[in-house]
């Protein structure tokens, strides 16, 4: 989802793929190629919480138990219109 949706060339998925299922957890793992830090201050005020680790990696861990698609869908929402406000920055 977040590979179809987000700004091409501004974050990459790094944690590792359906492939490699057994590497995996619930934790979101991206890279950003510019400063995340107003990315995350946007997201914050929606009400995301995350967190950052220097110098390019947000990590975002939705809990399976209680998150459902839509909520996963409305982070994805969230997080691409952060990224697309503040690509124009850059």
């Amino acid at each position: 989802l977040l590979e179809l949706q987000l700004p091409e060339g501004m974050c990459k998925v790094i944690t590792p793929g359906y492939d490699r299922a057994e590497e995996r957890g619930c934790q979101l793992s991206l890279t950003f190629f510019f400063p995340m830090e107003k990315v995350h201050s946007v997201i914050e005020r929606e009400g995301v919480i995350c967190d950052l680790r220097k110098p390019n990696v947000m990590r975002i861990a939705p809990c399976p138990l209680y998150n459902s698609y839509c909520d996963v869908f409305d982070f994805v929402q969230i997080l691409k219109k952060a990224i697309e406000d503040c690509k124009d920055g850059i």
